[in-house]
């Protein structure tokens, strides 16, 4: 499996992080370990 991103990849991390941070009530939540990223970017839309 390759790790490299494509647009809708970072787009999934985009709402992931808007989405975390929202249970915060802050803009976004940061994904920082490169384990966080990729979980991000391939899960369901």
């Amino acid at each position: 499996m390759s790790d490299l991103l494509d647009k809708s990849a970072w787009a999934r991390i985009d709402r992931e992080e808007k989405r975390l941070g929202g249970e915060k009530s802050r803009p976004r939540q940061k994904l920082v370990t490169v384990q966080e990223l990729l979980e991000a970017s391939r899960a369901a839309s």
